[in-house]
């Protein structure tokens, strides 16, 4: 399902100044207070915040049928006392038919602060999403990923749900239920006791946003939520927060938030991550 915004003009009408002043009015609070919704959002969620893939992307990119995809890049290097370096590599292809979208991420982040390396992770996602009516969708996924420093060798899932589309001119939203099946081996650490291979199904459920800020530049949210449905209290949540602005046809700017947290992380590690991030995106 591709959804497209559509501008709403007046022509050559002529409006009385007292009526747009308050369509305008009622526009700038309109916007204001959604942006106030997504700020407390996020400051509610960074004391709360594990490897939850954000397919809005997946979502919300306006592509034509056929074959497409983009290449997001970020990169860092600071030298003096301390010699820092970031690197971050997303691919994401996909094939657009009149029913469905298959589409293929691929994500990997290195970093390494003074000669020795502190940040290693990859993943690789596959999801098949197919339209069923005009609000809902189904989809189905599969993952695979690995986290050096998270001590997780490996985690691969399978699963599947809907997906719900709330529309308005400039602003749509997706509200997703589903479930999945995961297997995950955790590293063994002298001294620690939770090395070994574990197996859960798990629930899923997230909220997509997209708000229109102005012809080129969005406002966008994604929120998870992923609990252990044979016990609650083992869950795993993120939020994702990002403006992207549009530098050209095949060229954006990004500047995200990602708030993970992990209420049973691997022992050793702490159950909130946080990342602020800008980087170069490149559609093809």
């Amino acid at each position: 399902m591709i959804c497209k915004f559509t501008n709403i003009t007046s022509g050559q009408r002529r409006i009385p100044t007292a009526r747009f002043s308050s369509s305008l009015k009622n526009l700038l609070l309109r916007k204001t207070l959604f942006i106030l919704l997504v700020f407390w959002t996020v400051i509610l969620f960074i004391p709360q915040s594990y490897a939850i893939v954000n397919m809005q992307a997946l979502h919300f990119d306006e592509h034509e049928k056929g074959l497409g995809g983009s290449v997001e890049l970020s990169a860092a290097r600071a030298t003096g006392n301390s010699v820092v370096e970031h690197y971050k590599l997303d691919l994401q292809l996909h094939q657009r038919e009149a029913a469905y979208i298959n589409i293929g991420l691929v994500g990997y982040e290195y970093g390494k602060s003074n000669d020795q390396t502190n940040i290693d992770k990859s993943f690789v996602h596959l999801r098949h999403i197919r339209d069923f009516s005009d609000h809902w969708d189904y989809e189905f996924f599969t993952q695979f990923e690995q986290n050096e420093f998270t001590r997780l060798s490996s985690r691969w899932l399978a699963g599947a749900g809907a997906r719900y589309l709330f529309k308005r001119p400039d602003w749509e939203n997706y509200f997703g239920v589903g479930a999945f099946y995961s297997e995950e081996e955790i590293d063994e650490v002298v001294g620690q006791t939770d090395s070994g291979k574990t197996d859960a199904y798990r629930a899923n459920l997230y909220w997509l946003t997209r708000y229109k800020l102005t012809s080129n530049a969005d406002l966008t949210g994604a929120l998870y939520y992923q609990p252990d449905v044979e016990e609650f209290s083992d869950y795993r949540s993120l939020f994702q927060g990002a403006i992207n602005v549009k530098i050209n046809d095949v060229i954006k700017l990004n500047v995200s938030l990602d708030a993970a947290y992990d209420s049973r992380p691997p022992q050793l590690i702490k159950k909130e991550d946080t990342t602020t991030r800008v980087s170069i995106q490149y559609d093809f």
